[in-house]
C-alpha cells in the first residue's frame, strides 16, 4: 500500500513524495571560494592559483580595449599588480571576476591615454637635431641612454621614416613587438628629454 505524501510546514515535497527542508535550498547557495579567501588573507600560492584561473579570460578583455598583443601582456601584468594591492579591500559584492574585469578595463584605458599623450608630447627629435646644435647633443645623449632594443626601432622610425612593417622586416621581429617597443622607447625618451632639458 503506497504511503501518502503529507505536507509539513517549512518543507517541500518533490515528485517522489520526499520532503526537503528549507536548509537544502540554502545549501544550494555557493560557498565563498576558499582560494579567494586564502589569497585575501595573504597566501601567495592561493593568489598564483587565482592568476592561473583568470589570466586568459582577463587578457582577452584587455585585448578588446588595447588591440595590441604585446601591450595587452603589459597591461595584464599591471592589472594583476593592482588586483593584488586591492584584494584585501575586496568585499565581494560583484563577484571576483567582475571586479577583476573592471580593473583590467580601467588599466587598458589608462594605457590608451598614455599612448596618446606620449605620441603627442614626444619632441620632433630629428628636426631639433638639424636645427639646434645644443638640442642635437641632448638628443644623442638621450638616445644613447635608451636600451638598444628600444633605440633601434625609434631611429628607424624617426630618422629613416620606416613604417612599422618595414621596421619589423629590418629587425626581424613581429610587427606587434615593434609597436610595443616604439611605445616604450617614446615614453623613456620623453622622460630622459624632460630631465636633461631641465638641467640645461
Amino acid at each position: 500500500m503506497a504511503t501518502e505524501a503529507r505536507f509539513v510546514p517549512g518543507k517541500s515535497t518533490d515528485p517522489e513524495g520526499v520532503q526537503s527542508s528549507s536548509a537544502a535550498s540554502e545549501a544550494a547557495v555557493p560557498a565563498p571560494d576558499p582560494i579567494l579567501l586564502a589569497a585575501k588573507a595573504g597566501d601567495a600560492a592561493a593568489f598564483e592559483n587565482l592568476m592561473r584561473k583568470y589570466h586568459d579570460a582577463l587578457l582577452r578583455r584587455i585585448m578588446l580595449v588595447v588591440r595590441e598583443s604585446n601591450a595587452a601582456e603589459d597591461v595584464s601584468q599591471e592589472t594583476w599588480v593592482r588586483i593584488h594591492r586591492g584584494l584585501k579591500g575586496f568585499e565581494g559584492r560583484s563577484g571576483f571576476f567582475a571586479w577583476a574585469v573592471s580593473i583590467a578595463v580601467r588599466e587598458g584605458q589608462r594605457w590608451l591615454v598614455r599612448k596618446r599623450e606620449v605620441a603627442a608630447e614626444l619632441p620632433d627629435v630629428a628636426a631639433r637635431e638639424r636645427e639646434n646644435p645644443v638640442d642635437a647633443d641632448l638628443v644623442q645623449m638621450c638616445l644613447q641612454r635608451l636600451p638598444e632594443e628600444f633605440r633601434e626601432p625609434l631611429l628607424l622610425e624617426l630618422w629613416e621614416g620606416f613604417s612599422h612593417k618595414e621596421i619589423s622586416d629590418a629587425l626581424g621581429i613581429p610587427e606587434g613587438t615593434v609597436k610595443s617597443r616604439l611605445f616604450r622607447a617614446r615614453e623613456r625618451f620623453r622622460a630622459l628629454w624632460e630631465t636633461r632639458n631641465q638641467g640645461t
